[in-house]
């Protein structure tokens, strides 16, 4: 089951808000808002908003299929950022010529679908990560040879 909302006309660029939304496309809701949460971006908040209420959309869908929906296992499939119409206008410059300023709207679109938990298959195993180092100074933090970050930080 597929839920979906709409945000049209956002007063924003579809190049900055496609950051943002390539950041939580393919995440389960939970960890897209705890992203949108901590991103500093103009339009986190916009879309944080939009997120919650195509969330908000696949559990009345489901009460209104009479259909059981388990909130944890929805994941964002689908994060469409297209460009909208432009709004013109214009500013004096030098030598009294009009300079354009075009003020750029854009189309948002999530799409919300239940997955569940991938299963391991008999031949597979499941691996729970302790750490992970990026380079020789984080495996130096992590196994304490140096007094850089204290052991459970993030690195």
């Amino acid at each position: 089951m597929e839920a979906v909302a709409r945000l049209r006309h956002y007063r924003g660029s579809a190049q900055k808000v496609r950051l943002v939304a390539d950041l939580i496309r393919m995440k389960p809701v939970g960890r897209a808002l705890a992203m949108l949460r901590a991103t500093p971006k103009g339009c986190a908040p916009d879309l944080k908003k939009l997120l919650e209420s195509a969330a908000a959309n696949a559990v009345d869908l489901a009460r209104q299929k009479n259909a059981d929906l388990d909130a944890n296992l929805l994941h964002l499939v689908e994060a469409r950022v297209e460009g909208g119409p432009v709004i013109k206008r214009s500013r004096a410059s030098s030598v009294r010529r009009p300079q354009q300023i075009l003020k750029r709207l854009c189309h948002v679109t999530f799409v919300l679908e239940e997955r569940p938990e991938p299963a391991p298959e008999a031949d597979e195993v499941v691996l729970r990560v302790d750490r992970v180092g990026i380079c020789g100074s984080d495996l130096h933090a992590a196994y304490g040879a140096g007094d850089m970050a204290p052991e459970g930080t993030i690195l």
